[in-house]
């Protein structure tokens, strides 16, 4: 096989084949001072309140794999574990676990999938979580992001008897609808 890209004679070769987004395998951390949360009202405060690590342990993304003529995208899911470098240990799931997201352009969709929110004290699993957003052109981060899911609420104790709890996804009943959008993710240090 050869794969010089003025040489097209060998039907085995790589020339035409499309390369991957330098996205691909780049982690970005969410900036949580971006995010506009439309539901529940106030929920960061209370996350904040009881002990969730937010910016220590910011949600981040990552892509796995895509396929440009196909517009789909794999993606990761994760929490850091010790702030956004790009050298530091991240806990990652499977968002699109269940079927590939769509790549169009510069933007995604990704889900439905799991994702952690905060560390510390305490952590909550955003249940079918949704994840959109748009690769700015030097992909350095990614821009007008949205996150829709049911946020479990369940290892927060008493939390249900201050926010209008609902069924989750996985058949339990402490889930809150969670809206945000206007989201950035900053590719990690």
């Amino acid at each position: 096989d050869d794969d010089d890209a003025t040489d097209d004679d060998d039907a085995t070769d790589d020339d035409d084949a499309t390369p991957e987004p330098p996205f691909v395998g780049s982690v970005y951390c969410l900036d949580w001072a971006s995010l506009n949360v439309t539901e529940p009202d106030g929920i960061l405060d209370f996350l904040l309140d009881i002990g969730a690590a937010l910016d220590d342990s910011p949600p981040v993304l990552r892509a796995t794999a895509v396929d440009v003529p196909g517009q789909q995208i794999w993606m990761d899911v994760g929490v850091a574990q010790d702030g956004c470098a790009a050298s530091g240990d991240f806990a990652w799931q499977e968002l699109t676990a269940n079927g590939p997201g769509s790549l169009v352009g510069f933007h995604f969709e990704a889900g439905p999938g799991d994702m952690t929110f905060g560390g510390g004290s305490i952590s909550l699993i955003l249940q079918a979580a949704d994840v959109t957003g748009d690769y700015s052109p030097t992909y350095d981060r990614i821009v007008d992001g949205s996150i829709v899911g049911a946020l479990d609420l369940s290892p927060a104790i008493g939390a249900c008897a201050l926010l209008p709890c609902g069924p989750c996804p996985d058949g339990g009943n402490q889930c809150v609808g969670f809206v945000a959008d206007s989201a950035t993710w900053n590719l990690a240090d």
